[in-house]
Protein backbone atom coordinates (compact mmCIF):
# COMPACT_ATOMS: atom_id res chain seq x y z
CA UNK A 1 0.00 0.00 0.00
CA UNK A 2 1.43 3.72 -1.13
CA UNK A 3 1.41 6.09 1.87
CA UNK A 4 -1.60 7.69 0.19
CA UNK A 5 -3.53 4.84 0.94
CA UNK A 6 -4.09 3.35 -2.74
CA UNK A 7 -3.36 -0.26 -3.26
CA UNK A 8 -1.95 -2.96 -5.66
CA UNK A 9 -1.04 -5.98 -6.74
CA UNK A 10 2.10 -7.11 -8.71
CA UNK A 11 4.23 -10.50 -10.16
CA UNK A 12 7.53 -9.74 -11.03
CA UNK A 13 9.56 -13.13 -13.03
CA UNK A 14 12.27 -13.76 -15.25
CA UNK A 15 15.15 -15.56 -15.65
CA UNK A 16 18.31 -15.98 -17.52
CA UNK A 17 19.92 -18.97 -19.49
CA UNK A 18 23.43 -19.46 -20.91
CA UNK A 19 24.92 -22.55 -23.25
CA UNK A 20 28.39 -22.66 -24.33
CA UNK A 21 28.38 -25.21 -26.90
CA UNK A 22 32.15 -24.73 -28.00
CA UNK A 23 35.12 -22.83 -26.82
CA UNK A 24 34.60 -18.80 -27.54
CA UNK A 25 31.15 -19.82 -28.42
CA UNK A 26 28.01 -18.16 -25.64
CA UNK A 27 24.67 -17.94 -26.12
CA UNK A 28 22.37 -16.52 -23.25
CA UNK A 29 18.65 -16.23 -23.35
CA UNK A 30 16.70 -13.97 -20.86
CA UNK A 31 13.42 -13.15 -20.06
CA UNK A 32 11.38 -10.82 -17.85
CA UNK A 33 7.71 -9.74 -17.39
CA UNK A 34 6.13 -7.66 -14.19
CA UNK A 35 2.60 -8.12 -14.12
CA UNK A 36 0.56 -5.24 -11.91
CA UNK A 37 -3.35 -5.41 -10.95
CA UNK A 38 -5.89 -3.40 -9.33
CA UNK A 39 -3.15 -0.56 -8.84
CA UNK A 40 -5.12 2.64 -7.70
CA UNK A 41 -4.29 6.10 -8.50
CA UNK A 42 -3.82 8.73 -6.33
CA UNK A 43 -6.48 11.46 -7.29
CA UNK A 44 -4.63 14.79 -8.65
CA UNK A 45 -6.18 17.93 -7.11
CA UNK A 46 -6.73 20.76 -9.48
CA UNK A 47 -7.55 23.96 -7.64
CA UNK A 48 -9.52 27.27 -9.28
CA UNK A 49 -6.83 29.84 -8.14
CA UNK A 50 -3.53 30.36 -6.80
CA UNK A 51 -3.85 28.39 -3.46
CA UNK A 52 -2.57 25.40 -2.04
CA UNK A 53 -6.21 22.78 -1.34
CA UNK A 54 -6.90 22.72 2.35
CA UNK A 55 -5.46 19.54 4.49
CA UNK A 56 -6.60 16.05 4.33
CA UNK A 57 -5.53 12.76 6.33
CA UNK A 58 -2.83 10.63 4.97
CA UNK A 59 -2.90 7.00 4.70
CA UNK A 60 -6.57 7.47 3.29
CA UNK A 61 -7.81 6.51 -0.42
CA UNK A 62 -9.97 8.76 -2.02
CA UNK A 63 -10.52 8.39 -5.40
CA UNK A 64 -12.87 5.33 -7.09
CA UNK A 65 -11.17 2.17 -6.31
CA UNK A 66 -12.49 1.05 -9.75
CA UNK A 67 -10.35 3.98 -11.98
CA UNK A 68 -7.25 1.46 -11.51
CA UNK A 69 -4.42 0.06 -14.20
CA UNK A 70 -3.76 -3.19 -15.01
CA UNK A 71 -1.01 -4.58 -17.35
CA UNK A 72 2.55 -5.66 -17.59
CA UNK A 73 5.79 -4.40 -19.38
CA UNK A 74 7.64 -7.63 -21.04
CA UNK A 75 11.22 -8.34 -22.23
CA UNK A 76 12.91 -11.29 -23.55
CA UNK A 77 15.58 -12.05 -26.61
CA UNK A 78 18.93 -13.57 -26.82
CA UNK A 79 22.70 -12.76 -27.52
CA UNK A 80 25.81 -14.77 -29.10
CA UNK A 81 29.39 -13.98 -28.77
CA UNK A 82 31.93 -16.21 -31.12
CA UNK A 83 35.77 -15.37 -29.84
CA UNK A 84 38.15 -16.84 -32.87
CA UNK A 85 41.41 -15.06 -31.42
CA UNK A 86 41.47 -11.63 -33.48
CA UNK A 87 37.73 -11.65 -34.11
CA UNK A 88 35.24 -11.32 -32.17
CA UNK A 89 31.28 -11.60 -33.61
CA UNK A 90 28.61 -10.77 -31.35
CA UNK A 91 24.46 -10.89 -32.38
CA UNK A 92 21.46 -9.44 -30.25
CA UNK A 93 17.44 -9.94 -30.48
CA UNK A 94 15.01 -8.35 -28.19
CA UNK A 95 11.43 -8.06 -27.64
CA UNK A 96 10.02 -4.88 -25.41
CA UNK A 97 6.18 -4.36 -24.51
CA UNK A 98 4.41 -2.53 -22.36
CA UNK A 99 0.79 -3.07 -22.18
CA UNK A 100 -1.94 -1.10 -20.09
CA UNK A 101 -4.88 -3.39 -20.11
CA UNK A 102 -7.18 -0.94 -17.78
CA UNK A 103 -6.12 2.51 -17.10
CA UNK A 104 -7.52 4.81 -14.44
CA UNK A 105 -6.96 8.06 -13.33
CA UNK A 106 -8.95 10.14 -10.42
CA UNK A 107 -9.25 13.92 -10.66
CA UNK A 108 -10.33 16.14 -8.65
CA UNK A 109 -10.68 19.71 -11.10
CA UNK A 110 -11.67 23.04 -10.01
CA UNK A 111 -11.14 22.76 -6.25
CA UNK A 112 -11.65 25.87 -3.94
CA UNK A 113 -10.10 26.33 -0.57
CA UNK A 114 -12.44 24.65 1.54
CA UNK A 115 -11.70 21.44 -0.23
CA UNK A 116 -15.35 21.50 -2.23
CA UNK A 117 -14.22 19.99 -5.82
CA UNK A 118 -15.62 17.91 -8.98
CA UNK A 119 -14.68 14.15 -9.33
CA UNK A 120 -13.44 13.51 -12.19
CA UNK A 121 -11.75 10.06 -14.15
CA UNK A 122 -10.16 9.82 -17.07
CA UNK A 123 -10.36 6.08 -18.72
CA UNK A 124 -8.76 3.97 -20.78
CA UNK A 125 -7.66 0.42 -22.10
CA UNK A 126 -5.77 -1.61 -24.25
CA UNK A 127 -2.57 1.11 -24.57
CA UNK A 128 0.28 -1.11 -26.25
CA UNK A 129 3.73 -0.30 -26.99
CA UNK A 130 5.46 -2.69 -29.00
CA UNK A 131 9.38 -2.59 -29.96
CA UNK A 132 11.74 -5.32 -31.85
CA UNK A 133 14.79 -4.58 -32.48
CA UNK A 134 18.63 -6.56 -33.45
CA UNK A 135 22.49 -5.95 -33.78
CA UNK A 136 25.03 -7.88 -35.56
CA UNK A 137 28.52 -6.63 -34.66
CA UNK A 138 32.15 -7.92 -36.41
CA UNK A 139 35.17 -6.77 -34.76
CA UNK A 140 38.86 -7.32 -35.70
CA UNK A 141 41.77 -6.99 -33.53
CA UNK A 142 45.45 -6.59 -34.77
CA UNK A 143 48.31 -5.16 -32.65
CA UNK A 144 51.41 -3.06 -34.21
CA UNK A 145 54.20 -2.68 -32.16
CA UNK A 146 52.84 -0.11 -28.99
CA UNK A 147 49.79 0.63 -31.37
CA UNK A 148 46.37 -1.67 -30.86
CA UNK A 149 44.23 -1.22 -33.55
CA UNK A 150 40.02 -2.09 -33.74
CA UNK A 151 38.01 -2.23 -36.63
CA UNK A 152 34.72 -2.81 -36.49
CA UNK A 153 31.22 -2.88 -37.92
CA UNK A 154 27.48 -3.65 -37.59
CA UNK A 155 23.97 -3.92 -38.64
CA UNK A 156 21.06 -2.85 -36.79
CA UNK A 157 17.46 -2.13 -36.80
CA UNK A 158 14.56 -1.46 -34.81
CA UNK A 159 10.64 -1.44 -35.22
CA UNK A 160 7.97 -0.09 -33.03
CA UNK A 161 4.31 0.13 -33.09
CA UNK A 162 2.33 1.67 -31.04
CA UNK A 163 -1.23 2.22 -30.10
CA UNK A 164 -2.40 4.84 -27.71
CA UNK A 165 -5.42 7.12 -26.70
CA UNK A 166 -8.71 6.72 -27.06
CA UNK A 167 -9.36 7.79 -23.73
CA UNK A 168 -12.91 8.35 -22.27
CA UNK A 169 -13.67 11.30 -19.61
CA UNK A 170 -16.60 11.03 -17.03
CA UNK A 171 -17.75 13.38 -14.63
CA UNK A 172 -18.72 12.23 -11.33
CA UNK A 173 -20.60 15.07 -10.02
CA UNK A 174 -19.70 17.27 -7.27
CA UNK A 175 -17.73 16.39 -3.91
CA UNK A 176 -14.73 17.11 -1.28
CA UNK A 177 -11.71 16.00 -1.56
CA UNK A 178 -11.24 14.43 1.52
CA UNK A 179 -14.72 12.49 1.65
CA UNK A 180 -14.57 8.71 0.02
CA UNK A 181 -17.65 9.20 -1.74
CA UNK A 182 -17.49 6.01 -4.16
CA UNK A 183 -20.35 5.72 -7.21
CA UNK A 184 -20.84 2.95 -9.39
CA UNK A 185 -18.46 2.86 -12.34
CA UNK A 186 -20.07 4.39 -15.18
CA UNK A 187 -20.81 3.34 -18.54
CA UNK A 188 -18.18 4.27 -21.16
CA UNK A 189 -17.26 3.73 -25.12
CA UNK A 190 -13.61 4.03 -25.82
CA UNK A 191 -12.38 6.02 -28.66
CA UNK A 192 -10.44 4.38 -31.64
CA UNK A 193 -7.01 4.11 -30.97
CA UNK A 194 -3.80 6.02 -32.77
CA UNK A 195 -1.18 3.20 -34.49
CA UNK A 196 2.53 4.98 -34.40
CA UNK A 197 4.84 3.03 -36.60
CA UNK A 198 8.61 3.63 -36.68
CA UNK A 199 11.36 1.94 -38.90
CA UNK A 200 14.89 2.12 -38.56
CA UNK A 201 17.85 0.15 -40.19
CA UNK A 202 21.28 1.73 -39.88
CA UNK A 203 24.79 0.27 -40.81
CA UNK A 204 28.07 1.77 -39.05
CA UNK A 205 31.82 1.34 -39.37
CA UNK A 206 33.92 2.37 -36.60
CA UNK A 207 38.10 2.36 -35.75
CA UNK A 208 40.13 2.25 -32.69
CA UNK A 209 43.58 3.01 -31.57
CA UNK A 210 44.85 2.60 -28.64
CA UNK A 211 48.46 4.15 -28.31
CA UNK A 212 50.33 3.05 -25.29
CA UNK A 213 52.01 5.99 -23.28
CA UNK A 214 49.08 8.15 -25.70
CA UNK A 215 46.07 7.20 -24.53
CA UNK A 216 43.55 6.55 -27.61
CA UNK A 217 41.39 7.74 -30.83
CA UNK A 218 38.36 6.48 -32.27
CA UNK A 219 35.69 7.47 -35.12
CA UNK A 220 33.20 6.28 -36.18
CA UNK A 221 30.28 6.87 -39.06
CA UNK A 222 26.70 5.46 -39.39
CA UNK A 223 24.14 5.74 -42.21
CA UNK A 224 20.63 5.34 -41.15
CA UNK A 225 17.44 5.00 -42.58
CA UNK A 226 14.12 6.04 -40.75
CA UNK A 227 10.71 6.12 -41.24
CA UNK A 228 7.49 6.72 -39.06
CA UNK A 229 3.83 6.80 -40.21
CA UNK A 230 0.90 8.00 -37.45
CA UNK A 231 -2.44 6.76 -38.51
CA UNK A 232 -4.84 9.11 -36.20
CA UNK A 233 -8.36 8.02 -36.34
CA UNK A 234 -10.96 10.22 -38.72
CA UNK A 235 -7.18 11.93 -40.36
CA UNK A 236 -5.67 10.94 -43.02
CA UNK A 237 -2.05 9.14 -42.67
CA UNK A 238 0.93 11.37 -41.48
CA UNK A 239 4.62 10.09 -42.44
CA UNK A 240 8.29 11.76 -42.94
CA UNK A 241 11.38 9.74 -43.53
CA UNK A 242 14.87 10.81 -43.04
CA UNK A 243 18.21 9.13 -43.85
CA UNK A 244 21.43 10.81 -42.64
CA UNK A 245 24.92 10.65 -42.77
CA UNK A 246 25.61 10.33 -38.77
CA UNK A 247 29.46 10.47 -37.12
CA UNK A 248 31.33 10.81 -34.05
CA UNK A 249 34.81 10.89 -32.80
CA UNK A 250 37.15 11.71 -29.63
CA UNK A 251 40.73 11.57 -28.18
CA UNK A 252 41.69 11.03 -25.03
CA UNK A 253 45.71 12.20 -24.98
CA UNK A 254 48.58 12.29 -21.98
CA UNK A 255 49.82 15.95 -22.05
CA UNK A 256 52.28 14.64 -19.52
CA UNK A 257 52.44 13.00 -16.38
CA UNK A 258 49.13 13.12 -14.64
CA UNK A 259 47.35 15.39 -17.15
CA UNK A 260 45.31 14.16 -19.42
CA UNK A 261 43.09 16.07 -22.38
CA UNK A 262 40.46 14.80 -23.92
CA UNK A 263 37.31 16.18 -26.70
CA UNK A 264 34.53 14.32 -28.10
CA UNK A 265 31.81 15.11 -30.76
CA UNK A 266 29.10 13.46 -32.16
CA UNK A 267 26.05 13.87 -34.62
CA UNK A 268 22.55 12.22 -33.82
CA UNK A 269 19.46 11.94 -34.71
CA UNK A 270 16.21 11.62 -32.35
CA UNK A 271 12.56 11.19 -32.41
CA UNK A 272 9.81 14.56 -32.43
CA UNK A 273 6.45 12.52 -31.65
CA UNK A 274 3.29 14.20 -33.27
CA UNK A 275 1.84 17.80 -33.30
CA UNK A 276 0.07 18.34 -29.94
CA UNK A 277 -3.56 18.53 -30.34
CA UNK A 278 -4.21 22.27 -30.23
CA UNK A 279 -2.04 22.55 -32.81
CA UNK A 280 -3.46 23.70 -36.83
CA UNK A 281 -1.10 20.36 -37.48
CA UNK A 282 -2.36 18.75 -35.51
CA UNK A 283 -1.44 14.59 -34.92
CA UNK A 284 1.07 15.69 -38.05
CA UNK A 285 4.00 13.21 -37.83
CA UNK A 286 6.97 15.66 -36.95
CA UNK A 287 10.82 15.22 -38.87
CA UNK A 288 13.29 13.11 -36.64
CA UNK A 289 15.93 16.02 -35.16
CA UNK A 290 19.50 15.80 -36.12
CA UNK A 291 21.37 16.55 -33.10
CA UNK A 292 24.92 17.56 -32.60
CA UNK A 293 27.16 17.41 -29.18
CA UNK A 294 30.85 18.97 -28.79
CA UNK A 295 33.10 18.39 -25.67
CA UNK A 296 36.55 18.51 -24.11
CA UNK A 297 37.84 18.88 -20.98
CA UNK A 298 40.94 17.85 -18.76
CA UNK A 299 41.35 15.14 -16.29
CA UNK A 300 44.50 15.45 -13.46
CA UNK A 301 45.51 12.84 -11.16
CA UNK A 302 46.89 14.83 -8.29
CA UNK A 303 47.13 12.00 -6.18
CA UNK A 304 46.38 7.85 -6.28
CA UNK A 305 42.83 8.91 -4.58
CA UNK A 306 42.64 12.51 -6.28
CA UNK A 307 41.29 13.36 -9.75
CA UNK A 308 40.10 16.61 -10.81
CA UNK A 309 38.11 16.56 -14.23
CA UNK A 310 37.33 19.72 -15.45
CA UNK A 311 35.45 20.28 -19.08
CA UNK A 312 33.23 22.21 -21.68
CA UNK A 313 29.96 21.03 -23.65
CA UNK A 314 28.15 21.93 -26.25
CA UNK A 315 24.64 20.63 -27.09
CA UNK A 316 22.22 21.56 -29.91
CA UNK A 317 18.88 20.68 -30.92
CA UNK A 318 15.83 22.03 -33.23
CA UNK A 319 13.56 23.55 -31.48
CA UNK A 320 9.87 22.61 -31.97
CA UNK A 321 6.78 25.65 -30.81
CA UNK A 322 3.96 27.30 -32.24
CA UNK A 323 4.71 29.84 -35.13
CA UNK A 324 2.29 32.74 -35.34
CA UNK A 325 -0.33 30.26 -37.31
CA UNK A 326 -0.35 28.04 -34.59
CA UNK A 327 1.96 25.46 -36.82
CA UNK A 328 4.18 23.48 -34.42
CA UNK A 329 7.37 23.24 -36.02
CA UNK A 330 10.70 23.95 -35.65
CA UNK A 331 11.36 27.74 -34.87
CA UNK A 332 14.95 27.82 -33.95
CA UNK A 333 17.70 26.01 -31.68
CA UNK A 334 18.30 24.66 -28.61
CA UNK A 335 21.74 25.29 -27.17
CA UNK A 336 22.63 23.81 -23.77
CA UNK A 337 26.28 25.36 -23.20
CA UNK A 338 28.41 24.65 -20.04
CA UNK A 339 30.85 23.68 -17.70
CA UNK A 340 31.76 20.67 -15.36
CA UNK A 341 34.01 20.49 -12.44
CA UNK A 342 34.05 16.92 -10.60
CA UNK A 343 35.90 15.05 -8.28
CA UNK A 344 35.62 11.26 -8.49
CA UNK A 345 35.96 9.24 -6.15
CA UNK A 346 35.97 11.46 -3.20
CA UNK A 347 39.38 12.80 -2.03
CA UNK A 348 38.81 11.53 1.64
CA UNK A 349 36.34 9.36 3.74
CA UNK A 350 34.62 11.95 5.27
CA UNK A 351 34.14 14.21 1.98
CA UNK A 352 31.54 13.26 -0.28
Amino acid sequence: MHPDGADFWFVRYGGVARWRPAKGVEVTGFFSRYDYFDEETTPVIFTSGAFLPRRIARNRFYGQHWADWAGHPQNFGAMAKVDRGPWQIGLGLLSSRFTIDQFGANLFARTDAHGRTERQVLLGRDQVSQSYSGELLVEREFTEGPRCHHLLASARFRRVDDDLGGFAFRSLGPGAIDVADSVPEPDVAFGALTRDEIRQETGALGYEMQWQGLREINFGLQKTRYRKKVRAPGLAPTANADSPILWNASAVLTAMDGIVLYAATTRGLEESGTAPSFAANANLSLPALRTRQVEAGVRWTLTKDVKLIAGLFDVRRPYFELDADNVFRVLGEVKHRGRRFRSPPSPCQALT
